[in-house]
């Protein structure tokens, strides 16, 4: 039986005056959302290569565990120095020997502020096995001015191993994670290092920072190239890729990690990377 239109309206007004007195249901009537999507930390750009640019870091940049046991008898001295453009770099000098090493930090990323900092337990105990370390703010970064650019960095880095020679070094060993891989990498091909250690890393950084394959092939010093085989953006393909086509002597180390650049040196995997780091220094030491 069809209703008068009426009785339609009357209705209608019913529930229309029973919505507004009761008012809108709340959360917590509401039914949960079954499938969510949450915003990610940084998504690769489809299309484009891993080697591209260095991807904002997600929370796998975060330590994974304890670092390093400090060492407090070593010596600590904080430092600055400028750039060939004129750009005032910290950095902080651990330890003392006959090899210095340089430490390059990571880029900037969302879930960790890439600094100097990141390498400062590494640093402290490199220094009490008898092997200096310098830590680096890349400008833009931690204490250094500037503003952050990936291209420039190089310029720190450069400005980093003028202070070592003023302080009397004539030899050292360039350790880098992610972008200061790439800029340890750059940086070997004009002033080579006795040993280059690179962690998660691509062959480019930017138009400027950046070592073509054959450049790579040159490189003859020893060398140890390292990665989280459950890196993500390709770094994993990426680290492989520079492994193979590096000249001998070289050697790799891979960990069992989602960690990324010199997270991997607080992860499950810290001390045993720790200690191949530690035998190729000594083997050109």
């Amino acid at each position: 039986m069809q209703l008068p239109r009426k009785h339609y309206l009357s209705i209608l007004t019913i529930l229309i005056f029973a919505w507004g007195c009761t008012g809108q249901p709340s959360t917590s009537e509401l039914p949960a959302p079954t499938n969510p999507i949450l915003p990610t930390a940084a998504s690769p750009v489809p299309g484009e290569s891993p080697t591209a640019t260095f991807p904002v870091q997600t929370d796998t940049a975060q330590p994974t565990a304890d670092p390093p046991t400090p060492t407090p008898d070593v010596l600590v001295e904080e430092v600055t120095f400028s750039t060939q453009d004129g750009i005032p770099i910290a950095a902080t000098l651990f330890g003392d020997g006959d090899l210095p090493v340089l430490l390059l930090h990571m880029g900037k990323g969302l879930a960790t502020n890439n600094t100097q900092v990141d390498w400062h337990p590494f640093a402290r105990r490199l220094a009490s096995d008898g092997y200096p370390g310098l830590t680096v703010d890349f400008r833009g970064r931690g204490e250094s001015g500037g503003e952050f650019e990936n291209d420039p960095v190089i310029l720190d880095a450069r400005a980093a191993l003028d202070f070592l020679q003023q302080r009397g070094y004539d030899r050292y060993v360039c350790i880098g994670a992610g972008l200061g891989g790439t800029t340890c990498m750059v940086l070997a091909q004009t002033e080579p290092p006795a040993g280059l250690i690179v962690l998660s890393s691509t062959l480019s950084a930017g138009p400027t920072n950046t070592i073509e394959e054959a450049d790579l092939a040159r490189l003859s010093m020893p060398k140890l190239i390292a990665y989280g085989e459950k890196d993500g953006f390709g770094f994993p393909e990426a680290m492989e890729d520079i492994y193979r086509r590096a000249a001998e002597p070289k050697q790799l180390v891979t960990c069992d990690s989602a960690g990324h650049g010199s997270v991997l040196l607080y992860g499950s995997c810290g001390e045993e990377l720790y200690q191949q780091i530690l035998s190729l220094i000594q083997d050109i030491d």
